[in-house]
Formats: C-alpha cells, structure tokens, sequence
C-alpha cells in the first residue's frame, strides 16, 4: 500500500508540473502577442484603420457619393500610402474617439484631435500637430451679442451649445462660468440647436468658425478672437512606442515637407495658423 501511495504523490506531481508548464506557455504566447506593435499589424494586414470625425467640413465630411473627403481624409490616405495599405476610414464621434483607440479598434485617431492631459491619461498623442487652433464662438447673424465681453456678461442668461467630450468640456467653464451649458454628440445637432434658438451660440475650433462665417455670411457672425491655444494631433494607443514613434516621424516629415501646409490650403483656401516651433518638432 505504502509503494502506491508513492506513486500517486509522483503522479500528482507530474500532473501540476504540467498544468504550470502549459500556464506559463499560454502566458508567454499572450505576452508575444501583446508586444506586437500596432505597425506590424497594419503591415502584415495590408490595411489601416483611422477614426474620423465626418461631420467638420472641410476638416474631414463626406461627398454626395457617401465618400470621406477634406483635410484629414487627405492626411490619412498619405498616411496609408507611405505604408503601402489601404486606406480604411472608421466613423467616431467627438466621444467615442477615446475609447475607440484605447480598445484598439482603431489604429490611429485623425479626429480633430487636441491632446490634453486627460485624455492622455488613456491614450497617447503624437508629439508633432498637424494644425494649431483655438476656440472662439459662433453666434446667428442676428444675436443680440457681438464680443465675448458680450458673452461674459450675460451671465446665466446665456445658454452656450458645446461638443460632447470635446475641449470645451474644459475650457467654456472658464471662460463662461455662469453660462447654461447644453452638450451635443453630434455637430449637426448643435447647429441646428442654434439655428432653432435652443442655444445663443456654439463654441467650436476658430477654424471651423471662421469657414462657417465666410460660407455662411447671412446666418452667422463671430466674436473674433481665439481664447484658448490647441495642437491638433493623432491619437494613439499609449503602450505601443514603435507604432507612437513612426507616427511621430511621419508626421514631422509631412510639415517639414510643405504638404501640410499644401493641403491645408486646398481645403481651407489660406495659409494655416503657425504651429509655434516648441510643438511642431522643429
């Protein structure tokens, strides 16, 4: 009896020396797995998926075909073919840029994206801008206001249609404190909401303000003036340093090169704010 008991204690021994050796295989496996750098992927699956936002013309919208088009569609497909891939364009919104790229299912966001320590803490940014902006306010061309002394002063009496998860979630509470504020998930929402009067102005980007205003002159008018200072810039998954460094990279070498302020021309009709040299990787 004695020789049996033996055998089973060795038996049980060799049965959990086994069950740890396939524990620590299947971990090593998800842990090479895991190190695989997002531009790897992207090689090897011949496609690159972008998150974009669609409803900014002429940042980034569709064409009566349903087609991407703009200024971030251009980045993007120079983007695709210095890789060698096709080109994929994933519909966000301002909110769901975020978590898109932390759960990965985008490979980079090119989403008039302003990087800010708090969407850092989730996800990384490239350290090179793409463009500079800042945020002014949008009014009906008939409002009774005019500056943001205006605005500042009407106190609680002011209702102000922002971006949900968008800059402003930060920046309106300071320059606006007393303001009513009503979030939108969607641009078209918000500019409907000031059309129809449920708001008495917007605050978007000072670029996307200035166009509205010059295609628009007969219903809209602007305060003037640009009250906070933003890098817009690519965002990406924030473990992934060959994938972060790349993009730096690409992006350094698109505005050394001149094709960003080409491109920003083609679709603004003007020559881009200047990224100051602290930001713009010069």
């Amino acid at each position: 009896m004695e020789v049996t008991k033996v055998s089973f204690k060795k038996i049980n021994i060799i049965i959990l020396f086994s069950i740890l050796s396939l524990m620590l295989l299947i971990g090593s496996i998800n842990i090479f797995a895991a190190e695989i750098s997002i531009l790897d992927q992207v090689i090897k699956r011949g496609e690159i998926n972008v998150g974009m936002i669609l409803t900014l013309p002429p940042i980034a919208s569709r064409d009566d075909k349903g087609n991407p088009v703009g200024f971030e569609p251009d980045i993007a497909q120079l983007l695709a073919d210095t890789l060698g891939v096709k080109l994929t364009i994933v519909e966000l919104t301002g909110p769901t840029r975020v978590p898109a790229v932390a759960a990965g299912k985008v490979d980079i966001a090119i989403a008039d994206f302003t990087r800010t320590l708090k969407r850092a803490e989730t996800i990384a940014f490239s350290e090179v801008p793409y463009m500079n902006i800042g945020v002014t306010f949008l009014l009906p061309k008939d409002s009774k206001y005019n500056t943001y002394e205006d605005l500042k002063a009407a106190g609680d009496s002011l209702t102000i249609g922002i971006s949900r998860g968008g800059t402003s979630e930060q920046s309106i509470p300071m320059l606006l404190p007393e303001a009513v504020i009503k979030r939108f998930s969607e641009h078209s929402d918000e500019f409907l909401a000031l059309q129809s009067g449920t708001v008495d102005v917007v605050s978007e980007d000072s670029i996307f303000v200035a166009l509205q205003v010059k295609m628009h002159p007969e219903l809209y008018k602007g305060t003037g003036g640009v009250f906070t200072r933003e890098a817009i810039c690519a965002g990406v998954a924030a473990d992934d340093m060959k994938w972060f460094n790349w993009v730096n990279l690409f992006f350094h070498e698109l505005n050394a090169s001149g094709k960003t302020r080409e491109l920003y021309i083609k679709w603004f009709g003007s020559e881009p704010p200047k990224i100051p040299s602290w930001i713009a990787g010069e």
